[in-house]
């Protein structure tokens, strides 16, 4: 019995140094997935998914980071229950960013790191009118091509360099909580804007308006919680 006790002994005393001596730092050829989100978005959703990145350890303190994003709305409005009238429309976003980490100070759970990436963005938008008469007969269709009227929703292209850093805090070994703030900027291109009238006897299609360009250079504090696993 005495034996058996001390065996018990002798192998906790052996493993309790390696858990209090276990590394939540990130080492070479880790790769960790994390969801970027709002909880708390400025149209009270109670969730917003952000994007979705990868990240893949080339060394214990090199990073190379993969995200998408992707956004994707649409409504309709019908005038009235005795009228096939309506309106619709409809806007997005398709975003990719590569980018660099620099992972320089570790302690503990904590994990805080540097870097830059690029990213690309792709917006669309537009808006369609079905119009009826009074029997229920359609009449025309109008369309607003690449813009949705009376709003800032415009279709476009976008590219972006952000300088960024950030921190992680990992909860246990392989999944972690983070934040990030930086320093971005920002080319927008929005695309031609255009009317298109469509009725039983003609099509008539506007002339392109309202192109643009331009740059925003800000920091940003990005308000999402990060929530990561690595494997």
């Amino acid at each position: 019995m005495k034996k058996v006790l001390f065996a018990a002994i002798a192998l906790v005393a052996s493993v309790t140094p390696a858990m209090a001596e276990e590394s939540f730092a990130p080492e070479a050829g880790d790769f960790s997935l994390e969801l970027q989100f709002n909880p708390f978005s400025n149209n009270f959703d109670t969730f917003k998914l952000e994007r979705l990145q990868g990240t893949y350890m080339l060394s214990d303190k090199d990073g190379l980071r993969f995200g998408l994003g992707l956004g994707i709305h649409s409504g309709k409005n019908t005038s009235n229950e005795d009228n096939d009238s309506f309106t619709s429309s409809k806007y997005g976003d398709f975003s990719i960013n590569l980018g660099y980490e620099r992972h320089f100070y570790n302690y503990k759970r904590v994990d805080l790191y540097a870097g830059a990436e690029v990213i690309y963005t792709h917006r669309w938008a537009g808006a369609k009118s079905e119009n009826y008469d009074g029997d229920n007969n359609w009449t025309s269709t109008s369309e607003a091509i690449n813009y949705i009227p009376d709003t800032d929703k415009k279709a476009g292209n976008d590219f972006g360099f952000n300088l960024f850093t950030g921190i992680n805090f990992s909860v246990y070994k392989g999944l972690y909580v983070g934040a990030e703030l930086g320093l971005g900027l920002e080319f927008q291109n929005d695309s031609w804007g255009k009317n298109k009238v469509t009725t039983k006897d003609d099509v008539t299609e506007g002339k392109g308006f309202n192109k643009s360009k331009g740059f925003d250079l800000e920091f940003k504090a990005n308000p999402a919680l990060r929530l990561g696993w690595t494997f």
